[in-house]
């Protein structure tokens, strides 16, 4: 099953102006599947699925797709925004905006029971908005998991260099607050 994002991601590629089989392979899914997701995400914003109308009136598309991938309903896994509502009382996740978010550290979001890996998917949906999760100093144990994280990614033959230095700063400031 293709996600509403991804639906959405091939729509605007499309009305930008690729090509079906284009917008496919940048997205990692066959011509097929494609199209039929262009189709059900047409067919639900009460659009022509034609890809010559799709892109003839690209303005006509633009808004109400990009609005499924900003929205994070769509963006978040349902666990991750269920997660959210319950700690942070909101009474829906239509109540999860960006600017309230924002106003929120990672260090809080785990210390309340997410994962990081939640808390990853949330600040990668922050950042593709345009924003953050409220930065703050970790604690010794979320100093431990960031420097895991760094072999993690050095592992994989990432350049983690920069990442380390901070991690190494950061380690000797709280040593020096004692």
């Amino acid at each position: 099953m293709t996600s509403e994002p991804l639906k959405a991601k091939i729509l605007l590629a499309v009305a930008g102006g690729a090509s079906l089989s284009d917008a496919a392979s940048t997205h990692g899914v066959s011509v097929a599947r494609a199209r039929q997701a262009i189709r059900s995400l047409c067919r639900s914003l009460k659009l022509s699925s034609e890809i010559s109308d799709i892109q003839k009136s690209a303005s006509l598309y633009v808004k109400p797709v990009q609005q499924i991938v900003d929205d994070p309903k769509y963006a978040l896994r349902r666990k991750t925004r269920d997660q959210l509502e319950t700690v942070l009382l909101l009474k829906s996740s239509d109540e999860l905006r960006v600017g309230y978010l924002s106003q929120i550290s990672a260090s809080t979001l785990i210390d309340a029971g997410l994962t990081p890996i939640a808390v990853a998917e949330v600040q990668e949906w922050l950042v593709n908005q345009g924003s953050t999760l409220k930065r703050c100093v970790p604690d010794e144990k979320q100093l431990t998991m960031l420097k895991q994280s760094a072999f993690f990614l050095h592992a994989f033959g990432m350049n983690v260099e920069q990442a380390f230095f901070d991690l190494n700063w950061v380690g000797r400031d709280e040593d020096s607050d004692d």
